[in-house]
């Protein structure tokens, strides 16, 4: 396994990889994993925006609210926190300030550097006075992430996480998740309104595991499977993202199957969220406000938890 910094299309980047697995991380531009790639098929698993093109991120301009999704989501594996939406913090003493768009992370500072066969990457945020760390290594064709996020204040901190990798789909996967498994829309231009119940794979007589360009987009917002893993699979090959279900305790679906894009002028967009999360749906203040899950950095304290993404033959 290597790990080095390296080029990537001109940006500074790190590469991860193996005979199984290679990983491209651009720490000046959030700390996106831009692609993920199946050695064995040479097939890039992550999306690419065809439409707007990489560009050093930033939050001193433009709309907050709308900032992300219309001028950086641009593809890839972002990390979403200390929420998804853009809303108000709903704790004192930081009530005064905004999340943004899609979190602060995406637009953070980070600094990145080789330690044995890891790659350290700490966020600091200018929002928000906490310190976000990812520790990224690849053995035996795993990529593991290990988080760890900070609190130095005296005061108690409610987040929402959610990994943010949108998959580049193709007619005929599957998204892999047990049958039964309950979830809830958080929002839809199909499937109802928030909260209305999924037990998946079905719903308004779609069979949402089954990928397919029908001209619809959902929201779905749940605990995580406790089997403690999800999958996407393309015919006799998967990618399997794997957390622990006891600190990764929920599980959002992002399921744009050629139904939105924020653009007037673009093509609605085809693509996946596959996302392991700490906290029910996008919204902090929706969530604390409705006693729904979330995340809670202590005074003085920390919390831990990690993801595993491999890809694995059948599926």
């Amino acid at each position: 396994m290597a790990v080095h910094a390296h080029s990537w299309n001109g940006l500074d980047a790190w590469f991860l990889a193996d005979d199984r697995l290679e990983a491209i991380v651009l720490p000046t531009h959030g700390g996106k994993i831009i692609s993920l790639i199946d050695v064995a098929t040479g097939r890039d698993w992550l999306w690419k925006n065809p439409h707007l093109p990489l560009k050093l991120p930033s939050l001193d301009r433009g709309d907050q609210a709308t900032a992300f999704v219309r001028e950086y989501d641009t593809g890839g594996f972002d990390e979403c926190f200390p929420a998804v939406s853009e809303g108000p913090y709903p704790s004192a003493p930081w009530h005064d300030r905004r999340i943004p768009d899609h979190g602060v992370l995406w637009a953070a500072d980070w600094h990145a550097e080789k330690e044995a066969d890891t790659l350290v990457m700490v966020a600091r945020m200018r929002q928000f006075p906490m310190r976000f760390e990812r520790r990224i290594s690849l053995r035996d064709g795993r990529l593991r992430i290990d988080y760890q996020a900070s609190n130095p204040t005296d005061h108690p901190f409610p987040f929402i996480w959610s990994a943010h990798p949108l998959l580049a789909l193709e007619e005929g996967m599957r998204i892999d998740l047990p049958v039964g498994h309950g979830m809830e829309v958080y929002g839809s231009d199909r499937l109802g309104d928030r909260h209305t119940p999924v037990i998946w794979p079905h719903a308004s007589g779609l069979d949402l595991s089954r990928v397919a360009n029908r001209g619809y987009s959902a929201k779905l917002a749940g605990s995580a499977p406790s089997r403690g893993w999800v999958a996407l699979a393309l015919r006799d090959r998967s990618l399997r993202i794997a957390y622990d279900p006891h600190d990764v305790t929920d599980l959002g679906l992002w399921l744009n199957m050629g139904g939105w894009s924020p653009h007037s002028d673009f093509a609605p967009y085809f693509n996946l969220g596959l996302e392991p999360c700490i906290g029910w749906g996008d919204d902090l203040a929706y969530a604390v406000s409705h006693g729904l899950s979330h995340g809670t950095l202590p005074p003085r304290g920390e919390r831990r938890w990690w993801l595993e993404l491999n890809f694995e033959t059948g599926g």
